[in-house]
């Protein structure tokens, strides 16, 4: 696949079956690095803006992963995650608490 025509890959993405975005993500994945992938993933957002929700364009985003993401971006993410789910256990415990007393 060659992601120089990005609006190409777009249109395959809109009219393909959830499997087929499954193995073009996978081929990218596979064949491209991480900033190529980051350089697509910012102009699919391009062409996508503006568009009516679809649903395959997100299900291919997901199906990339993190494979876009920058080693930075991936720790930056599980630090934020790990703080929601530190203060997500605080209230359950609090909320624990509260009951038994």
């Amino acid at each position: 696949m060659n992601l120089s025509n990005p609006r190409e890959i777009y249109s395959r993405i809109i009219s393909s079956s959830e499997s087929e975005i499954q193995e073009l993500a996978e081929g990218i994945k596979g064949s491209y690095t991480q900033p190529d992938i980051r350089r697509l993933t910012d102009l699919l957002i391009e062409i996508d803006k503006g568009q009516k929700f679809n649903e395959n364009y997100a299900l291919f985003i997901i199906a990339l992963g993190e494979s876009w993401m920058t080693e930075e971006e991936k720790l930056f993410e599980e630090e934020i995650n790990n703080r929601i789910w530190d203060n997500i256990k605080k209230y359950i415990n609090q909320d624990q608490i509260a009951r038994t007393n």
